[in-house]
């Protein structure tokens, strides 16, 4: 018996024994004065007693102290909140209601030697992802080149899960800037459903990450979850930067110190390009993924022509390019414009030509026409309904403008200018076949 449950013993009995009162004199001084023999008592009874509710009391302690400690077993031991750390390495951290740690996972090799032969059960969540964190800036995998973290907070508690995010985000670039790397962090609360689970198992990834990928191929979808899946924090935060993710919050910028940078990207494409950045009047610049590697999309136009490049980002060398000559399109809608105004001119001419042949013909054949008309009403009226929105549509653009609507269709009119040519020769010999047909 320890000195604790000694004095707790001795507190008892001392309860118990002023409970009891004590009259063994008392009736020993009047048996006294009574005549005959005198039987002497001890107190057998007392003692028996005191023992008997010494032993109940310690028996009630101890089932108190027993369901005690199983509740505060069981509040130690169960995760009220889930907080997984990404970098390339992740980790999962659950912690009980009083932010202790209930258990700490890796969720791939990376987050494996990150946590190595630390045992976080009972610390602190503070001390836990500082000691994280501190590993990943020992072993490289957060440094100047690579500086963005991903912190997810999973919690049926919204209050608590975006008090913690918001804090975490703070103290893990806190860590960061005095480590010497200017932080980069993303945060955000985990709403998991039956497709993200589905993924972070497939994928081997956390339920954060998973959310994250989510999110940018939902925006962007020239990518697919499999093509993201194997990238790091700091690559997924390069190219979602000019995406609005929802729910998740940024501080500090990725950075882009293992690549070239988008300036020598520049510079290899003006190189190639063969002209100046002086001369450059419209620019535009992003990182992108593509064939299993980053790389830099730039567009850029120099007054006279437009010019798309594609530069790996690591080496600098050019993927693609492609040329847009601005002189080249003029000209040829010069050509469509003067091509259709030729043919406008003699469209008119070979109207006004026809027109005495066809008011001619529609004199003597205004029985058969109006006859025609009425055997075709419906027919024309929803002809004219399902045209009548295009021509009023085609109004509206180009309000008349020949000039406007030849430079939108160059390439249409000039080639139906060409196939067109010979049936306009013979437009009179169209008319004839027209009219035969309708009215024999």
């Amino acid at each position: 018996m320890n000195m604790e449950d000694r004095e707790l013993d001795r507190q008892v009995k001392q309860a118990f024994e002023g409970l009891t009162p004590d009259i063994f004199d008392s009736v020993l001084s009047d048996c006294r004065r009574q005549t005959g023999k005198v039987v002497s008592m001890k107190p057998r009874r007392k003692k028996n007693l005191l023992r008997r509710a010494a032993g109940i009391a310690a028996a009630l302690l101890l089932m108190v102290g027993g369901v005690s400690a199983v509740g505060l077993w069981r509040l130690e031991n169960t995760a009220v909140a889930s907080v997984s750390l990404d970098v390339n390495p992740s980790v999962e951290i659950k912690v009980n209601e009083k932010e202790k740690v209930v258990s700490v996972t890796a969720l791939n090799e990376d987050g494996q030697k990150i946590i190595a032969e630390m045992d976080f059960e009972g610390s602190s969540l503070e001390v836990t992802v500082n000691a994280l964190i501190g590993s990943m800036l020992r072993q490289g995998y957060l440094s100047v080149s690579a500086n963005s973290v991903l912190v997810s907070v999973e919690s049926t508690d919204s209050q608590q899960a975006a008090a913690l995010e918001q804090r975490l985000r703070e103290e893990i670039g806190g860590l960061l800037e005095s480590g010497g790397v200017s932080a980069a962090v993303l945060s955000q609360q985990v709403n998991a459903d039956e497709e993200l689970r589905t993924l972070a198992e497939e994928y081997g990834l956390s339920l954060g990450k998973a959310q994250l990928i989510r999110g940018i191929t939902t925006q962007d979808s020239r990518y697919s979850f499999a093509d993201l899946a194997g990238l790091t924090i700091n690559q997924l935060n390069l190219l979602s930067e000019e995406l609005a993710l929802s729910g998740v919050q940024r501080s500090g910028e990725a950075s882009e110190a293992g690549y070239i940078g988008s300036g020598e990207a520049m510079n290899a494409a003006l190189a190639d390009a063969g002209i100046s950045g002086e001369s450059i009047s419209a620019y535009f610049s992003r990182m992108d993924w593509e064939d299993g590697r980053m790389v830099y999309a730039l567009a850029f136009d120099d007054g006279e022509n437009g010019y798309e490049y594609t530069v790996e980002a690591l080496t600098g060398q050019i993927i693609s390019s492609a040329k847009e000559l601005h002189t080249l399109l003029e000209q040829q809608s010069g050509e469509a414009g003067q091509i259709l105004q030729e043919q406008t001119g003699s469209m008119a001419d070979l109207v006004q030509e026809q027109s005495q042949s066809l008011e001619e013909w529609l004199s003597s054949a205004s029985g058969d026409w109006a006859e025609w008309i009425r055997t075709h009403d419906e027919e024309i009226e929803r002809w004219a309904e399902e045209s009548g929105g295009q021509w009023e549509a085609w109004a509206e653009q180009y309000g008349g403008d020949w000039e406007a609507w030849a430079r939108d269709h160059a390439a249409e009119v000039e080639s139906w200018a060409r196939e067109q040519g010979r049936k306009w020769e013979n437009y009179g010999e169209l008319w004839e076949s027209w009219a035969e047909s309708l009215f024999g």
